[in-house]
């Protein structure tokens, strides 16, 4: 099974990216954080974080899914990635999976143009730099091949929701009774 890639910046919300490698690797589902500049980050609420690999090693490998915390600065400094922009843009043009949560879908995918024809949610402090054709007042939005959420509050509902998609919705119900 190809793995899934968690990209990180300073200043990403350390909940919201935490959360779902705990659960994807509880699923058996392997994991590789990647962070665009230093190894290690410090988190939105000045946790640090340390990834695995810097995300220019990881531009040309396969990847089962992309996941995008959220968190400002964390966000916005994903959205400066050069390389994370063509990364996502050729993951669109494929239709590849890609999970976004907080500020990310409008701070990063919105930014991007990656957003035409899709539904998403995002966190309140960002959903009107979604269009309404869009934007979706939900707490977490499953879309063709994205998935979105609101933020924090909905990071376990987020991470069933990407298990669910990868291994099934048995799989996503087995780590929700663990859960609880």
């Amino acid at each position: 099974m190809n793995s899934v890639l968690v990209i990180i910046a300073n200043g990403s919300e350390e909940l919201e990216a935490i959360t779902v490698i705990n659960l994807l690797r509880r699923a058996g589902i392997p994991v590789v954080v990647a962070s665009i500049s230093n190894l290690q980050i410090k988190g939105a609420r000045g946790i640090n974080i340390v990834a695995d690999k810097l995300l220019k090693d990881c531009f040309s490998k396969t990847w089962k899914m992309v996941v995008l915390p959220g968190g400002m600065p964390g966000a916005e400094n994903l959205s400066n990635s050069d390389i994370l922009k063509k990364m996502l843009g050729h993951r669109f043009e494929k239709n590849e999976l890609v999970a976004a949560i907080c500020a990310s879908p409008a701070v990063i995918l919105n930014k991007f143009g990656l957003l035409d024809g899709m539904n998403a949610t995002c966190h309140e402090d960002f959903y009107h730099q979604l269009s309404k054709e869009v934007y979706v007042d939900e707490s977490v939005v499953n879309s063709e091949n994205l998935i979105t959420a609101n933020g924090p509050g909905s990071a376990i509902k987020f991470s069933l929701e990407i298990i669910k998609t990868i291994r099934g919705k048995k799989e996503s119900e087995k780590i929700e009774r663990i859960m609880s």
